[in-house]
């Protein structure tokens, strides 16, 4: 395994190293570093095979053993993030989109899943289906739970999803008449003393399931009776009367409108319903069409409609996740991420989830303009997830390409806390470093530290004795460098290298 990922350094794309890796991790059931693996080779994948890799990365994270998948675990988190940012490289990919989803349900996510469900039942063909997406929808965003669960909530966002969500079971008895829970979520909306729902769209609703007027008769009569209870007085009226021109001599119509009649001159509470709201579930669906059409037809204009709309949401809510997320995949997607950079850059400075944090300010760096911004932003990524491995490997290259070899060495050991001693990924940086602190007298016995714990994890290891040798010598250690090339003297073969370390000795 270490030679097949000394190979995966050295060409991170060799094809065969990486699935003989992969076969070995698997066999012996080592899951985790098979996540290991593929998340190190899905950081230099490009396209479709970064999307696949993180699709694999999303689902080993989802099912490492010994972990319970809940909503706040840091498990069900990690691939959560993997799934989004696969989705950010193949937005259109069914199979990823559906793995996703489940992933949702099963944490129990209400706030991604709204909107996936409004886009894809807008995209159905298929009534029951599109209705069954509608319901499901609405039943989110009127979950009753959330409060306790996901905090203080503001109430002018609560207004908005119910008003979506009555939308949205209008929508889906439109779609399908016939569908029981769409009939039974009108009828709790209808029932709530601030129904969201408007009097008259509700009735028309119920009515459509009627198939003779006996029918339609008897849902005009529930529909009277629930606005009648809610204090809709003029609407309950008018559905009652609508119920006695279905069926006329209907005895419980013909009551409900005495009833009202004997009421009209007292101060029953009128129903005003306020204007509906634009809910960010419903943009955040309008925005993920738009950006589903300007991935396939390459259109300008989808684009900058969907980016208009991301704005609208960002401005409202600069963290949502899912709209920053939708913003990333745009910026990768598109041939001209400016705009999309420009959004994001102008949201950044206000996003202060850590993770969402993290992946903006990676994405921000890779297409700055130049070295000190990309500095800037890897150091904002590295404070906001100080064990962002990626973050901190490009820092330490920006830092190089800057002449800042004091900075880099930093960084660089910073970066091997995450590691352990025994991982070529480590082995490699430590030699790097002490390779590059030996050349300074001043930071020498830092070298050496670097150096010794790289000659403890492989003993005989050709280039760890002649580093260790070199920074011996430079230190003055000349006898002890001697010894330590006795090492190498006694297991070479080769004569020209044999004469080469019996002269050095």
């Amino acid at each position: 395994l270490q030679h097949y990922r000394a190979a995966l350094g050295a060409q991170p794309d060799h094809g065969l190293a990486a699935e003989r890796s992969r076969r070995l991790l698997v066999a012996h059931h080592d899951h985790d570093n098979l996540v290991r693996l593929v998340d190190a080779l899905a950081e230099h994948g490009e396209g479709a095979s970064q999307a696949a890799l993180l699709t694999q990365l999303a689902r080993l994270q989802a099912t490492r053993p010994g972990t319970k998948l809940r909503g706040d675990t840091a498990t069900a988190q990690e691939a959560r993030r993997s799934y989004e940012r696969a989705l950010q490289r193949a937005p259109t990919d069914p199979v990823l989109r559906r793995e996703f989803e489940t992933l949702l349900r099963f944490i129990g996510d209400r706030q991604t899943l709204p909107s996936i469900y409004l886009q894809t039942a807008r995209a159905s063909e298929d009534p029951h289906f599109k209705a069954t997406l509608l319901v499901e929808a609405a039943e989110l965003l009127l979950d009753e739970e959330r409060d306790e669960e996901d905090g203080p909530v503001d109430p002018e966002r609560v207004a908005e999803d119910q008003q979506l969500a009555a939308q949205a079971i209008l929508d889906a008895l439109h779609a399908d008449p016939g569908n029981p829970y769409a009939v039974r979520h009108l009828e709790r909306l209808l029932s709530e003393p601030k129904s969201p729902l408007r009097a008259l769209e509700a009735v028309s609703a119920r009515a459509v399931r009627a198939q003779s007027d006996a029918e339609r008769a008897i849902f005009y009569l529930e529909s009277a009776e629930l606005l009648e209870h809610a204090g809709a007085v003029d609407q309950a009226r008018r559905a009652y009367q609508a119920a006695v021109d279905a069926m006329p001599g209907l005895t419980p119509a013909e009551l409900g409108l005495a009833r009202l009649e004997k009421a009209r001159e007292a101060t029953a509470p009128q129903v005003f319903v306020e204007a509906p709201t634009v809910s960010l579930h419903n943009l955040m669906a309008e925005a993920r069409e738009a950006a589903v059409r300007a991935g396939a037809s390459g259109d300008p204009a989808e684009s900058a409609h969907a980016l208009e709309i991301l704005a609208g949401i960002l401005d409202r809510d600069p963290g949502h996740r899912d709209a920053l997320g939708l913003a990333r995949g745009l910026a990768n997607q598109l041939a001209d991420p400016s705009p999309a950079l420009a959004l994001l850059t102008r949201v950044f400075s206000r996003v202060h989830h850590r993770e969402t944090r993290y992946d903006l300010a990676l994405l921000l760096s890779e297409h700055a303009g130049d070295l000190e911004s990309s500095v800037r932003y890897l150091e904002a990524a590295v404070e906001a997830k100080p064990d962002g491995k990626q973050a901190l490997h490009e820092l330490v290259r920006c830092h190089r390409q800057l002449g800042r070899d004091r900075e880099a060495a930093e960084t660089t050991e910073r970066l091997l806390e995450l590691y352990g001693p025994s991982e070529p990924s480590a082995i490699d940086l430590r030699m790097g470093i002490a390779a590059s602190l030996g050349a300074d007298p001043a930071t020498l016995s830092r070298a050496l530290a670097h150096a010794n714990v790289v000659l403890e994890s492989r003993p005989n290891d050709a280039r760890a004795v002649t580093l260790m040798a070199d920074l011996l010598e430079r230190n003055h250690q000349r006898v002890e460098a001697a010894r330590l090339l006795e090492r190498l003297r006694s297991r070479e073969r080769d004569r020209g290298k044999l004469h080469d370390i019996n002269l050095r000795q």
